[in-house]
């Protein structure tokens, strides 16, 4: 068997000269399934079943070395620079690990060049950067990188939570750090930072209710109550992480390639993408993960978008960006149809308040010019009604009469839709004013 002639001091080193910000080492041991298992028992892993399918691997570095006897942990701070570009007002926001180069291939060639530096010296190395089976913010914490922080970001005093971080697994009997200690303390600011409330418990973060995980891995459409939330985040998202007291001071990365480029995006450029183009300019960064088909998803769920828009993309070649569509416009006739049944809870008027919005659905039949009809919302006059909760029309006065049909009307029109005054139509109990959610 070939002599491992490497020691701790020369690995800390030779990381240093590649780039690294921090390098630790822990002893290799098989870890507590709890945590990990805590989190796939209530379901936050939603659908990363990755996760699953390689839980023993995860917990025990022997499966991946065997006779691992040294977990090395390198980070590299991608933290902004005062120079850096930061989102526009009223474009689509980017986060900030993914405004520059992917730091998958960032971070993972000096990985892989340490791991190749271990083996010419005679060590068995698994290296890996976010891709792997590998617990990587665990392992950093026992090498004394940093501790889990509340938001399950690793936290390091001076660099706060802007690392990435790459595990190598050895066979090399390398002397260790002591385990990092946690220094959250009774901050819990990152918490009720979450504008889904995703962070379910501190250090436990439910991925069905994370806009990172909505807008990166998840290929279907974004739930309508994410979609609210998300402050028009296209891709990623670092509300926990800008509210963290650590990463107020944290000096500028170091490496060129991570680098903030793109911040942010126009909604109107995003949903213009061909695959062509998404990958002509996205090539080599993180966006090229979600593609054309996620980030015009993305943009459809969370930018502000004309209902006109929004219907061409009803048969996009992609099942998200269809289903996504379909949703916001039916999210905005129910919109409408509350606004108008609004109007109804005033009792000095003569008429009630109703409309319905036709759905037009992509099927439906076509006028003899071969033109799709356009969604309507109808508005009439009624007698008053005693009791609009036993009724099950809903009406509202004509625009020239009532200021407030003005303003529904107005809302209607930036949709793309026509009001028509000559008709009453029935509105079903779950337009009424009593039966809205709060």
């Amino acid at each position: 068997m070939e002599e491992i002639d490497v020691t701790a001091a020369q690995v800390k080193a030779r990381a240093c000269e590649l780039g690294f910000d921090l390098c630790g080492i822990a002893r290799a041991h098989p870890l507590s399934p709890e945590p990990l298992d805590r989190w796939l028992a209530r379901g936050w892993d939603a659908e990363l079943s990755y996760v699953r399918a390689r839980r023993e691997e995860r917990l025990d570095p022997s499966r991946l070395v065997p006779g691992a006897r040294s977990v090395i942990v390198v980070a590299a701070s991608y933290a902004p620079a005062a120079g850096d570009p930061e989102p526009v007002p009223g474009e689509l926001a980017i986060a900030r690990y993914a405004r520059g180069r992917d730091y998958h291939n960032v971070v993972l060639k000096p990985v892989r060049k340490l791991a190749t530096w271990m083996r010419e010296r005679g060590a068995s190395v698994y290296a890996e950067v976010d891709a792997g089976a590998v617990m990587e913010k665990a392992w950093a914490q026992e090498a004394g990188i940093g501790w889990i922080g509340k938001n399950g970001c690793l936290i390091h005093e001076r660099l706060g939570s802007w690392l990435l971080l790459g595990a190598l697994i050895t066979d090399a009997d390398l002397e260790t750090d002591p385990p990092y200690p946690d220094r959250c303390g009774e901050c819990a600011l990152c918490i009720p930072a979450c504008p889904t409330g995703a962070i379910r418990e501190p250090r436990y973060v439910d991925s069905a209710r994370c806009i990172a995980y909505h807008t990166i891995e998840h290929r279907e459409a974004i739930p309508e109550e994410i979609a609210r939330q998300a402050g028009g985040r296209l891709f990623g998202c670092d509300a926990c992480q800008d509210a963290c007291p650590w990463n107020r001071r944290a000096p500028p990365g170091a490496l060129v390639q991570l680098r903030a480029r793109t911040a942010s995006l126009r909604t109107d450029e995003v949903l213009s993408l061909t695959h062509e183009e998404t990958w002509r300019r996205f090539e080599g960064t993180p966006l090229l993960r979600a593609g054309r088909d996620g980030l015009v998803r993305t943009a459809l769920a969370v930018g502000e978008v004309t209902a006109a828009r929004t219907r061409a993309f009803r048969q996009d070649q992609a099942p998200g960006v269809r289903e996504q569509a379909r949703q916001r416009l039916r999210s905005a006739r129910h919109h409408v149809a509350r606004r108008a049944a609004t109007i109804g809870q005033w009792p000095e008027v003569d008429g009630r308040a109703g409309g319905q919005v036709d759905e037009a659905p992509a099927d439906r039949a076509q006028d003899g010019a071969g033109r799709r009809e356009v969604p309507e919302v109808d508005v009439a006059e009624q007698p008053r009604l005693r009791h609009p909760a036993r009724d099950e029309r809903r009406v509202i006065r004509r625009r020239s009469e009532r200021p407030d049909l003005a303003r529904i009307a107005d809302t209607v029109a930036q949709m793309g839709l026509r009001v028509r005054h000559d008709e009453t139509i029935p509105v079903g109990e779950r337009h009424h004013p009593e039966s809205r959610q709060p």
